[in-house]
């Protein structure tokens, strides 16, 4: 359900599934929360502490940012994405392109063959076919490594190698084939996560020592 709103996600969630599934007797926690089942304290509090917004749906994007086995797509107009992702991978030699870029394929080589994240800016509604092999993750054994096919160049891969994608399209559609080798993930922003932001905006701006000291702290422990 990445791909829909807050207000599809929580109608699917809870108002069919969970009915559902006590209908049918299977046992369901009466507290029943996603976020909590699929992250925990630790995780949430590094998120927001790198900019991710504090509400329900923001935090369901984050798991599913950072949980899922395909590589993520996100539909992000407001570059609440960008700037997280760019944030939680500072200090892992994150390198941000645009797929029109002339060295795009070699830096995306050389992130593969290191084990180190890329992100792709300004994605459209298209993915150039070269990307298959990576989206599919078409790996074949070459003298006893792994290897994947980067344009007409076999790249060693790393299994540490993480591939965002961000569109500042609002309400793109994709094909068939795009959305079957990607996960897509909707961050519009909401009205309760734009309610946070303000509020910790506010915090920081009224109390900026206390704010602070919060964050730092955080990150301390994290």
């Amino acid at each position: 359900m990445g791909a829909f709103t807050v207000d599809y996600r929580q109608k699917m969630l809870h108002n069919n599934l969970l009915i559902d599934l006590k209908n049918r007797g299977i046992l369901v926690m009466d507290d029943f929360n996603i976020t909590k089942l699929l992250s925990t304290e630790v995780d949430i509090q590094k998120w927001i502490a790198n900019g991710l917004p504090t509400d329900d749906f923001s935090l369901q994007n984050g798991i599913l940012t950072m949980a899922l086995s395909r590589f993520c797509l996100c539909i992000d107009p407001q570059q609440q994405a960008l700037s997280w992702i760019q944030n939680l991978f500072k200090n892992y030699n994150l390198t941000t392109k645009n797929l029109q870029d002339s060295d795009f394929l070699k830096h995306l080589g050389l992130a593969i063959e290191f084990g180190n994240p890329l992100l792709v800016e300004d994605v459209g509604e298209y993915l150039d076919p070269v990307l298959n092999p990576i989206l599919g993750k078409r790996i074949i054994m070459e003298d006893g490594h792994k290897t994947v096919l980067v344009g007409d160049k076999s790249v060693v891969w790393d299994d540490n190698f993480r591939l965002f994608f961000c569109t500042k399209l609002s309400n793109p559609k994709f094909s068939p084939e795009v959305m079957g080798k990607v996960n897509i993930i909707n961050y519009c922003i909401t009205t309760e996560g734009l309610t946070g932001q303000l509020l910790n905006t506010v915090i920081s701006h009224e109390r900026p020592v206390s704010y602070h000291f919060v964050n730092n702290l955080l990150l301390s422990i994290i």
